[in-house]
């Protein structure tokens, strides 16, 4: 592959000058190897991530071009795993590496970019798609744990509360954010970590992958219903501990403190409630027609 990072000097064939570039990149990496080009993208984050590059606001800005533009071919990737749970184990290895490692190598970048700190004049304004889009690949990593029944690595959990309490402190983790495209609808770094940690609550030892798929689609439809607080309540269902290296467990008075963050479901009972009654009457609720399929109950 061309050596891209030899960048003492930027040239129009720069694939990561700007924006723009890191489009047209990936429209051309689209028409010469179609689903293809998904792995390309990887090598592409990888070299960088290897490199010395300084981070700038124009790398910044084509990184998450870079992301965009190749999220659709990611999402592919994503329904092929889980919708042929029977493919042989060799290519279920390489399906699930591809996918692990594209995000693993975007969420690298990110990470740099607020190792590196950020100021005004780079990408503070782009700082709450930063941690949302770091936060989703957190969550991805774990949900592919979690569809093969396996437990995320020794520290992960304290890295994703790290995270969470960063976002606390710049004041962006309810801060909307359309994390691929005007086209979704917004999310925040808040919602992002309580999807993860909702389905890491499920008993997933029992549920196939695709049920374990379903519960995730519907979280990213709810989980705008619930919101995390530094204080215990009389409805408060779950609690997560920000200095532990563990997932969430069920809300008790006794945790109050100031690394305690609880939420209620009480709004999520009552949403899901209500589209099993609409299914148990005959007819499928709009919101969730869409994740209607066969062999899905």
């Amino acid at each position: 592959m061309l050596d891209f990072f030899s960048r003492s000097v930027k040239t129009k064939s720069d694939p990561l000058a700007d924006g723009a570039s890191a489009k047209a990149y990936v429209d051309s990496l689209k028409k010469e190897f179609g689903l293809g080009a998904h792995d390309r993208v990887t090598e592409i984050m990888a070299e960088l991530n290897e490199g010395s590059v300084p981070v700038s606001a124009g790398l910044v800005e084509a990184v998450l071009t870079l992301n965009l533009e190749s999220h659709g071919l990611h999402e592919t990737l994503c329904g092929q795993y889980v919708m042929n749970a029977r493919i042989p184990k060799i290519l279920e290895g390489q399906l699930r590496a591809q996918i692990l490692s594209y995000g693993r190598q975007f969420l690298a970048f990110y990470q740099s970019v607020l190792s590196d700190g950020l100021d005004g004049s780079l990408a503070s304004g782009q700082l709450p798609l930063i941690l949302a889009r770091m936060m989703h690949y957190r969550q991805e990593y774990a949900r592919w744990q979690l569809l093969r029944h396996f437990s995320p690595d020794e520290g992960f959990w304290l890295e994703v509360h790290k995270l969470y309490q960063f976002a606390e402190r710049q004041a962006m983790e309810a801060s909307p954010v359309f994390l691929f495209g005007e086209q979704g609808v917004a999310t925040t770094v808040q919602d992002q970590y309580l999807i993860m940690l909702m389905l890491t609550l499920l008993d997933s030892g029992n549920l196939p992958m695709r049920q374990v798929n379903f519960a995730y689609e519907l979280l990213t439809l709810v989980s705008n219903r619930m919101s995390i607080t530094a204080s215990f309540a009389s409805n408060s269902s779950f609690v997560v501990l920000l200095s532990e290296d563990k997932p969430a467990r069920r809300a008790d008075a006794r945790f109050s403190g100031g690394d305690a963050r609880f939420w209620s479901t009480a709004e999520v009972v009552e949403i899901l409630h209500g589209w099993a009654l609409v299914l148990e009457g005959g007819r499928v609720p709009a919101e969730i027609k869409r994740l209607i399929e066969p062999g899905i109950d």
